[in-house]
């Protein structure tokens, strides 16, 4: 669809580099909108808590895929191979994803905000999104998604944070 309204349209290599991005960030999520994931109950086990700041409203809740190292290439386009999924609920601008159970490694978490409730990412008539998203390490998104490597940190197996600040599209 996006290249059936780029095609037309005079060259702007930005616009196709943004259209680009969401759909990358929209694959990312897919599984999101698949998954009817209740927020996990608090557990006494070590945990790895993704810290979800930034949003814009409390209204809705953010998704969270975690994903391991046994495939980076993976990393976010296939929401197949995530390790697990999270749903979690917005107060005061922020959401904890609370991923227990997993042993020591290499990770990388993809969040959005589903501000509507809908399982999936909103975006306007360009395929631009509208709603937050985020990586884990922060990484400056524009036109493409991170790699693995730029998302990825260590878990040492005990209770740690990672915090992912959302990020809006704007051209």
């Amino acid at each position: 669809m996006i290249g059936l309204l780029l095609r037309g349209a005079p060259r702007n290599d930005n616009l196709r580099g943004a259209a680009l991005l969401f759909v990358i960030v929209l694959f990312a999520c897919a599984s999101l909108a698949r998954a009817a994931d209740p927020a996990p109950a608090a557990s006494s086990s070590p945990a790895l808590d993704a810290v979800v700041t930034n949003t814009r409203d409390d209204k809705g809740r953010v998704g969270c895929n975690l994903f391991n190292d046994s495939d980076p290439s993976a990393f976010p386009r296939d929401s197949k191979k995530k390790l697990l999924h999270v749903w979690a609920p917005i107060r005061n601008g922020s959401a904890v994803c609370e991923f227990s159970g997993i042993p020591a490694g290499t990770y990388a978490v993809v969040v959005f905000q589903d501000e509507d409730m809908s399982g999936g990412m909103r975006s306007n008539m360009l395929g631009m999104p509208l709603e937050g998203y985020g990586f884990s390490n922060n990484p400056r998104v524009r036109f493409s998604a991170p790699s693995f490597g730029d998302a990825s940190f260590k878990y040492n197996g005990q209770n740690q944070k990672v915090s992912i600040v959302l990020q809006y599209w704007s051209p």
